[in-house]
């Protein structure tokens, strides 16, 4: 038979935990001198990480009946930008006309079949619309090729 319990409140109800875990620890509440350091405290300089560049590369064809189409919206990190214009038919006369912004992209420089642009130092929007030397509308779908490096 098991003992009875014992009447309530008449057990040790003194926790000695605290102070007995306290005298194991050395209580210290500043930093120890440098005067007193063992050893010399190293100081690292921490190199800045290297900037990973992507490569955003891609193939669009512009239809002569579009309108302004974006073809790279803007990127704060753009590094460099190459677009190639190529007219499917081999029209020389056929081309595409850039801007940065819809509204005046009619009047913008003409870029004709074969060429390639180098654009740098451009961080906003690239619009295209297909064109034409000869009447101002190209007579086929031109084809663009786009290279951009970013951050």
């Amino acid at each position: 038979m098991s003992a009875p319990m014992e009447p309530f409140e008449s057990q040790d109800k003194n926790d000695d935990d605290g102070p007995v875990i306290d005298s194991l620890f050395q209580e210290v509440n500043a930093p120890p001198k440098l005067s007193e350091a063992t050893q010399p405290i190293i100081v690292k300089t921490l190199e800045s990480p290297k900037v990973i560049t992507r490569i955003i590369s891609k193939d669009e064809t512009i239809a002569p009946e579009w309108g302004a189409y974006m073809v790279l919206p803007a990127d704060a990190n753009r590094k460099s930008l190459n677009i190639a214009v190529y007219s499917p038919t081999s029209v020389e006369t056929d081309g595409v006309r850039f801007s940065d912004e819809p509204g005046n992209i009619r009047t913008s420089a003409k870029v004709l079949h074969g060429d390639t642009v180098p654009i740098t130092d451009h961080t906003g929007p690239v619009y295209a619309i297909a064109t034409g030397a000869v009447n101002g509308s190209a007579s086929a779908p031109v084809s663009l090729e786009i290279w951009s490096v970013t951050e």
